[in-house]
């Protein structure tokens, strides 16, 4: 046995005891490691609650998309015309949303573009979430269209290859 395992060490209380004793039961934590980790307790728990109920407090967060119907999609059925704003500058969108055999089928036009057909059409929360994806020179590109209601008006968000790219602006519905 090393010496070190025979000096006496001083406690809170003031009474002694050997070294070895407090080292070599593990058991054995202060009340200031003790108190650290119930603080680490409650904070597990307070933070599981907060997302919690910040998850069922705000629409569509938390929430997993459902595909678009004519019956909860019928507020933007129309055209729209999307005016949106990236790095390379503004751009005008044509949106074209309807009900064709009982499906939500929607078409986009950018530009001197053809208009692009899209069916992955479905909402998340109150925003409806359109999804397609077109080839620029030989590589298809995923891209997306959120139209989030704003009060009486719409944002626009528009996302390409992942995210990589992204335009944000208005979106009107044509009368």
């Amino acid at each position: 046995m090393r010496r070190l395992d025979w000096v006496l060490l001083c406690d809170l209380r003031g009474s002694l005891r050997p070294l070895r004793d407090t080292l070599d039961q593990p058991g054995d934590r202060t009340p200031l490691e003790n108190q650290k980790d119930n603080s680490m307790k409650k904070l597990f728990v307070l933070l599981t609650l907060v997302l919690g109920l910040i998850s069922t407090a705000l629409p569509g967060f938390g929430q997993a998309p459902v595909p678009a119907t004519p019956e909860n999609a019928a507020s933007f059925v129309g055209d729209w015309t999307i005016s949106a704003e990236g790095q390379q500058g503004p751009v005008q969108i044509g949106l074209s949303i309807k009900v064709d055999a009982g499906k939500v089928v929607a078409s986009l036009a950018m530009g001197q573009q053809d208009a692009q057909p899209i069916t992955d059409i479905s909402l998340n929360g109150k925003s409806l979430l359109l999804r397609y994806s077109f080839d620029y020179q030989g590589n298809a590109i995923d891209a997306s269209v959120s139209l989030v209601p704003a009060g009486e008006k719409y944002t626009a968000e528009l996302a390409f290859a992942g995210g990589a790219y992204t335009m944000s602006g208005t979106a009107e519905k044509k009368k």
